[in-house]
C-alpha cells in the first residue's frame, strides 16, 4: 500500500486501489505525467507502462524478501483499460470498491482494510 502511495503525483495520480490476495486493482490517471526520456539501452516506455514496470519491481523485492524467496513474483502481463468518461470511472470504481465483497471476504467494501478510494 505503501509502494502505490509513494508515486502518486510523480509517476500517476492514484484514485483507487484494492490488494487481493492474488491480484491488484488499481485505478489511476496520467493526465499531466511526461512521456519518459528512452533509456540508453534504446527501449521506450510510455507513461503507464513505466509505471507499471516500477511497481512490479519494486513490489516483487519487498514480497520475495518477506516470503523468503527470490525469482519472478508477478505474471509478466497486465490488463490496462482507458476510462473515457465519468460514468465509466464510476463503474470501474465501484468494480474495485466491490472486488472483496464479491470474493466473500467482507459485507461492505469499507470494511476491507487494503481498499483505498482518494
Amino acid at each position: 500500500m505503501e509502494l502505490l502511495h509513494s508515486f502518486d503525483d510523480q509517476e500517476y495520480h492514484l484514485h483507487a486501489f484494492c490488494l487481493m490476495s492474488n491480484h491488484v486493482h488499481v485505478l489511476l490517471d496520467q493526465q499531466d505525467i511526461h512521456e519518459p526520456t528512452p533509456r540508453h539501452d534504446g527501449k521506450h516506455y510510455t507513461a503507464i507502462s513505466r509505471a507499471m514496470r516500477l511497481l512490479k519491481r519494486r513490489s516483487a523485492a519487498f514480497c520475495n524478501q518477506a516470503l523468503e524467496r527470490s525469482g519472478p513474483f508477478w505474471q509478466h502481463e497486465s490488463y490496462d483499460h482507458v476510462v473515457r468518461n465519468e460514468g465509466e470511472f464510476e463503474r470501474i470504481l465501484a468494480y474495485i470498491a466491490n472486488n472483496p465483497v464479491k470474493a466473500g471476504l467482507v459485507t461492505n467494501w469499507a470494511d476491507w482494510p487494503y481498499t483505498y478510494i482518494v
